[in-house]
């Protein structure tokens, strides 16, 4: 039986948890799995499930985060309970690395839109608005244009107010009438300065504003896990790139890791993804006719201040 890969957890688990959910430990680490849905082959009939799950997905990832830091899986990872204890064994260093980043934060979403009828009284004496009352007729495009501009202001305005209080800040997409859609990555004890950061921005514009707090929740945003199987001809074919032996070591695929690198006959990448897939079978107590890779995997694009108040 297959289930789909929830998250990966540092911790231990208590003996019971919210049913459908299934766990598989090795070592510090503990993965957390739901029955695999079946009978969604068609594309976008999958992607429509997969949106109409998202809030029940969110719910169960949010309850495993009082047992220690929670790392999610995208969605449709789909893996056997052996192929998941196997998963864990062999990319424990990398989640291990992913762990160290999130222990003691989560994830806010910070969202800001806009009463878009009431933009130019309010902000009609702008810089960017002033100058079209003063010259008393304008064109349509010139409007948008000035709009758009106090659009870029605002937002910039509203991301360094979030950089103050963040280890990282990533933008989503925007929708129509919202000039900020911003996840942060926050540490625990900075939670209430984030508060007082969503009230700075408010205070932009109390009445005109509509500011949607989401989170504390698992930093989906910032740290997931992508999950690719290798199979045996590819596993093959990487121990023949770094000419490593059948009863190589660890330190071995280092050395011949970097002694491939000197030599440049392969690009850097394919060689360090050779590397890995060696290193991934060694991890392994007997062969395997697919390993599973993990990737560390954020789905927007994040930036780091360069501190992060903590009152």
């Amino acid at each position: 039986m297959t289930h789909e890969l929830l998250a990966v957890i540092l911790g231990t688990l208590p003996d019971t948890l919210p049913d459908p959910l299934v766990v598989v430990g090795s070592g510090d680490l503990v993965a957390v799995l739901l029955p695999a849905r079946t009978g969604f082959s068609l594309r976008n009939a999958l992607r429509r499930q997969r949106v109409a799950d998202a809030p029940r997905r969110m719910e169960l990832l949010e309850t495993l985060m009082p047992f220690g830091p929670v790392m999610p899986a995208v969605p449709g990872v789909r893996l056997s309970l052996e192929a998941t204890s196997e998963l864990l064994a062999v990319n424990a260093p990398l989640i291990q690395t992913g762990m160290d980043r999130l222990r003691g934060k989560s994830q806010f979403q910070i969202k800001v839109t806009w009463q878009q009828d009431r933009v130019l009284h309010r902000f009609r004496d702008t810089p960017e608005l002033g100058p079209l009352f003063a010259a008393g007729e304008v064109a349509p495009r010139q409007v948008t244009s000035a709009v758009e501009r106090l659009s870029a202001r605002l937002h910039a305005q509203i991301a360094d107010t979030l950089d103050e209080i963040a280890v990282e800040c990533a933008e989503l997409p925007r929708e129509e009438a919202m000039i900020a859609n911003t996840v942060l990555l926050v540490c625990d004890e900075a939670h209430h300065v984030l508060d007082a950061a969503v009230q700075k921005i408010d205070a932009i514009w109390p009445d005109g504003f509509r500011i949607q707090q989401i989170g504390p929740s698992p930093a989906m945003s910032f740290c997931a896990l992508r999950v690719e199987a290798i199979g045996r001809a590819e596993q093959a074919a990487a121990r023949r790139l770094l000419e490593t032996p059948a009863d190589t070591s660890l330190l071995d695929v280092q050395r011949a890791r970097q002694a491939a690198l000197r030599a440049g006959l392969k690009p850097a990448d394919h060689i360090r993804r050779a590397a890995r897939i060696v290193e991934a079978e060694l991890r392994l107590s007997q062969p395997a006719s697919q390993l599973h890779l993990v990737e560390l995997y954020g789905d927007a694009q994040s930036w780091h201040p360069t501190q992060v108040a903590v009152a």
